[in-house]
């Protein structure tokens, strides 16, 4: 009777506890592994240090270089559980109050208009100059930072704040052009009165309609 190695398929005896091939552990994957043994295109390892998802045949995390643990997990297990509605709208109202601060203070300092202004245009009560200011440094500096820090680091700090982290379906990280592409379907999620956000609630997969468009997820570290 033999058994197959999980990193290079190769056969091996059953009383073996390490490929004589590889030097692949025989004893610690099998369970993980979400089909065949030898089916290492579907399998990964997490990192403990940083949760960053790497290849099955990594030794090292290509994100910290944390050395990584042995054991392997499906596609699904390594991404982690998908997080849901009310979660994800708690981080939004956390990176949403932090953006509005921001905008405040910036057009400010950049505009040296009054903070009174600056606070009445954020709610439409002062004059047309100071609206168009905040507004447009709130678009600004929303593209820039949900474009950086889900390139950068799967997160905004509302997100961080909660537990959550982006990432692609198969638990890869967003390019900068992906992360930049999804803030911009935001705008399709909420223009048909926000049901795009809604459908994260009523889909299996926890996933909004900008996430359908941009091939993402979001998922919960803590669950």
């Amino acid at each position: 009777m033999t058994q197959t190695c999980p990193q290079c398929a190769a056969g091996n005896p059953s009383e073996n506890r390490f490929c004589t091939h590889c030097g692949q552990s025989l004893t610690i994957q099998t369970s993980a592994i979400p089909s065949t043994p030898a089916d290492v295109s579907n399998v990964r390892k997490v990192c403990a240090g940083c949760r960053t998802v790497n290849q099955a045949e990594a030794a090292y995390c290509y994100r910290c270089g944390l050395k990584l643990p042995d054991q392997l997990h499906s596609r699904a297990e390594a991404v982690g559980n998908p997080a849901g509605f009310w979660i994800r709208l708690g981080a939004s109202v956390i990176d949403g109050v932090l953006l509005l601060i921001a905008s405040v203070l910036t057009a400010v300092f950049l505009t040296r208009i009054e903070f009174e202004q600056a606070l009445g245009g954020l709610f439409g009560g002062s004059d047309g100059w100071a609206t168009t200011v905040v507004t447009v440094t709130n678009l600004t500096l929303g593209v820039g930072y949900y474009t950086v820090a889900t390139a950068q680091w799967g997160r905004t700090i509302g997100k961080a704040i909660l537990g959550l982290k982006v990432t692609r379906v198969d638990g890869s990280r967003l390019s900068y052009q992906r992360s930049f592409a999804r803030y911009w379907s935001y705008v399709v999620s909420a223009i048909p009165l926000g049901f795009g956000f809604v459908a994260i609630a009523l889909s299996s997969q926890k996933r909004g309609w900008h996430d359908f468009i941009c091939d993402t997820r979001v998922v919960n570290l803590r669950s």
